[in-house]
């Protein structure tokens, strides 16, 4: 998960305030405006930040006042016809140069732009005024700056909104300037407004982006994100994170109306020392009334999240905390939040939906830690939740429920509902399936009309005239789907997809999962805590499933809930360390349930699957583009655009599961089985990286294989884009008795220089089948076969180990 506590572009307005010191900070914070007083006339001023050179051509130049003695936003304008700046960034690899061009049709961004607000923690201000100062054309025009200030400053106090709580932290916590961030809206330009960004605290920490609107929904589109020039060569590291919340107490009531009011407690174990303030994530639909360190009460904002920002897809507010003194690094402080609000909605009788899964209780840095948890609810409501169940108890109509996890974990969750239940045991682990006893009711079939016939018999006489009768056909009540009719059947299932893994992965990380129903069209895979879709309870002669077509029917049949048990060892056995890395427990998770297709129906069935998997990637968006095109797997999050709203799922999920089907051919089943368990162990609660998969799976290749540390299929599959097409044509002829064959095996859409193992089949009359292994060397490559039959035949990747057209 990417580190976003904290950094760049995370805050919006306000969404409750506390009394106190940090409503005073902030108050003076929106307070800040342009100063007259430090307005220049300037010309060829350059500011260099990471990556970024920006050239201040000709224009004027505003600092702000300061905000507790630091300087914190700078203005650029481009005035006149004359007037202009330059933002140059050359991004420093080829994956992140071909994804600065699928944005802007260029390589290398060389933007001119006519007004550049820059808002910083970091020295910027001082590299501006020394700039001056050392001979830059700059003439003081306070008049202007009068006019500028007046002009320009409301726009100022809507960008200080939403960086309020990491200017805040900044200065007021007194952070080194290197520690600071820098951050710049461009407008004026060829590609409209945009955002250039340089913050220390994100694990990549040169951005640059935008918002973009597609069928009405909003987009944070970022056209490129890589490390800083200085953490590149070494001169610097990544600032370690702000700090974890560990060793949680969750203290949950469960109100009537399901709305719920919540304390929760927890160690924040500061990760730097010297900083007054932290931060800590929560639903934007929870509302928090008071906080407390160690006991005693601390002043708080609660703010909404940019659009902008991880957090805010996640839907996320911000809670910014202030301590009575800094923090010392490692020295656990209690933090104790109290807050109330609604996060679960009824989909119809005894159906209710849990939204905010991730996200019901405070979070900050990801890790794994304990989780105790008490519930007080509706007794007539069955709860279950992350953890084993060690006590409970009903005092009237109120059931209390405390779950502990047991072992640490990321992520805790609970559901509800009125179940029917079953269990089953498999090698000392329990399988307990959950199931709504009535359907949602947006999944209740509708019925049809009543519908008036004629009387086909003919006219009746019952006076002077005939008259014409009528038949009313009554409504047909078309049948409701039952989501517990199966329940039996699922468990026996979802308990041998279990064992499945379990053989081949090793443990998880809980001795017990549950399987619960979530009425909605996805699942979700939590620590011993399973959602699934109502539709993978139902069976394939119901509606709505029996109207899809059959890849989607599959996919709710037979994928989804082998690939959210598998999460228990993929994302919740083993993490990973930044959002580049996310593919890989979404692929490992998907690929996971194809082997379990392929247990149960054979390898055709995993075929077939891949199959439909190429057939989406290589769709199209509604300007006609391939989605596989929209980036590679290594994007993760970044694939949310809004000119590929699909590319996410088919290319983190999908691509994915190619990826590791490839590595299974070139490693074979022994090893690439040895591979998965491997990564189990030695990464049990711990975090994966793609170079540790590279290295570990590389370690079992066949010796004197022609990619010895996979650094071509990587940089091929997982950092770049495009399948490649392969044709051949070929000749033969007959010497000493023999039918030879000589062709030649041809590779489109992909660049010249892609390099990857093709196997052939040549088939022949009277003959057994001969195969070879050829390496692709461009846009063609020669291959020769001798063979004693006639009529021969040559097939291309026979057993369908390459995403690939044939």
């Amino acid at each position: 998960m990417p580190r976003v506590l904290l950094a760049l572009f995370l805050l919006g307005l306000p969404a409750s305030l506390a009394a106190g010191e940090a409503q005073d900070r902030l108050d003076e914070l929106l307070g800040v405006r342009l100063d007259p007083t430090r307005c220049w006339r300037i010309r060829d001023l350059f500011l260099e930040r990471e990556d970024f050179k920006f050239y201040l051509n000709d224009g004027y130049l505003i600092l702000s006042e300061p905000y507790h003695g630091r300087d914190v936003a700078a203005l650029f304008l481009a005035e006149t016809s004359l007037d202009s700046g330059e933002l140059v960034l050359i991004p420093p690899n080829t994956g992140e140069r071909e994804s600065l061009a699928r944005f802007t049709g260029e390589t290398v961004l060389s933007e001119r732009f006519t007004s550049a607000l820059m808002l910083f923690s970091d020295d910027t201000a001082q590299q501006l005024i020394a700039e001056i100062q050392s001979g830059a054309s700059a003439k003081p025009d306070p008049a202007k700056g009068e006019a500028l200030r007046e002009r320009w400053s409301p726009v100022l106090r809507n960008i200080l909104e939403g960086l309020a709580a990491r200017l805040m932290h900044d200065a007021l916590s007194q952070a080194p300037l290197e520690d600071g961030f820098f951050a710049a809206a461009i407008g004026g330009g060829r590609h409209g407004r945009f955002d250039a960004v340089v913050d220390p605290q994100m694990h990549q920490q040169v951005l640059v982006g935008q918002a973009a609107w597609r069928a009405e929904r909003r987009f944070y589109e970022i056209w490129c994100q890589f490390q800083s020039r200085s953490v590149r060569s070494g001169k610097r590291e990544r600032l370690q994170s702000m700090g974890a919340l560990e060793n949680y107490d969750l203290d949950v009531e469960l109100l009537p109306d399901l709305s719920m009011k919540v304390t929760a407690a927890a160690d924040f174990v500061p990760g730097r020392g010297g900083y007054r303030t932290m931060g800590v994530e929560i639903a934007g639909r929870l509302r928090v009334s008071s906080v407390r360190l160690d006991g005693e009460p601390a002043d708080f904002l609660q703010l909404d999240t940019a659009s902008a920002t991880a957090a805010a897809r996640r839907e996320n507010s911000l809670v910014f905390i202030m301590a009575p003194a800094a923090l010392e690094p490692g020295r656990p402080v209690r933090v104790a939040i109290d807050y109330e609000g609604t996060v679960i909605t009824r989909a119809g009788e005894d159906v209710y939906y849990v939204g905010s899964r991730a996200n019901w209780y405070p979070r900050a840095e990801p890790g794994f830690t304990a989780f105790t948890m008490t519930f007080r609810h509706p007794a007539q409501l069955d709860l279950v939740a992350t953890g084993k169940l060690v006590e409970t108890s009903v005092e009237g109509d109120v059931r209390t429920s405390k779950f502990q996890s047991g072992a640490p974990i990321r992520t805790a969750g609970f559901n509800l509902g009125h179940y029917a239940k079953t269990s089953r045991q498999t090698d000392g682990y329990s399988i307990e399936v959950l199931a709504n006893q009535v359907i949602e009711e947006r999944l209740k079939p509708q019925s049809s009309a009543a519908v008036l016939l004629p009387d086909l018999t003919g006219p009746r006489r019952r006076g002077p005239y005939p008259v014409r009768q009528q038949v009313v056909v009554p409504a047909i009540a078309p049948r409701t789907p039952d989501p517990a009719a199966r329940i039996e059947e699922l468990a026996d299932s979802d308990a041998d997809a279990f064992h499945f893994f379990l053989e081949r992965f090793g443990p998880p990380p809980t001795q017990q999962v549950i399987v619960s129903p979530i009425p909605a069209g996805f699942g979700q895979g939590f620590p011993g805590l399973v959602y699934a879709a109502t539709l993978s309870y139902l069976s394939a002669s119901d509606s709505p499933l029996d109207k899809m077509n059959e890849s989607d029917r599959q996919f709710y049949l037979e994928l989804l809930r082998p690939h959210e048990i598998a999460h228990q060892w993929w994302g919740n056995n083993v993490s990973i360390e930044s959002g580049s890395d996310l593919w890989m427990m979404e692929a490992l998770a998907t690929y996971s349930s194809l082997l379990y297709v392929e247990h149960k129906r054979g390898p055709e069935a995993l075929r077939a699957a891949l199959r439909d998997f190429r057939q989406h990637l290589l769709g199209k968006n509604q300007d006609g583009e391939v989605i596989e095109s929209a980036g590679p797997v290594s994007l993760g999050e970044r694939l949310m655009m809004a000119k590929f709203p699909t590319a996410y799922r088919l290319i983190l999920y999908e691509k994915g599961a190619w990826i590791f089907h490839m590595l299974r051919g070139m490693l074979g089943d022994e090893q690439f089985f040895g591979l998965l368990s491997e990564l189990s162990e030695r990464y049990r609660l711990k975090e994966l990286s793609v170079d540790q998969l590279r290295q570990a799976a590389a370690a079992r290749l066949p010796k004197g294989y022609d990619d010895p540390e996979l650094q071509d299929f990587f940089d091929q599959w997982v950092y770049g884009t495009g399948v490649p097409r392969f044709s051949l044509t070929f000749e033969t002829k007959t010497a000493a008795g023999k039918t030879v064959v000589e062709g030649v095996l041809r590779q489109q859409g992909v660049p010249d220089n892609f390099v990857t193992p093709v196997e052939l089949r040549l088939e022949a009359d009277g003959a057994k089948p001969v195969v070879k292994t050829i390496w692709t060397e461009g846009p063609e490559s020669a291959f020769r076969f001798e063979v004693a039959g006639k009529d021969p035949r040559v097939l291309i990747d026979p057993n369908e180990r390459i995403l690939a057209v044939r």
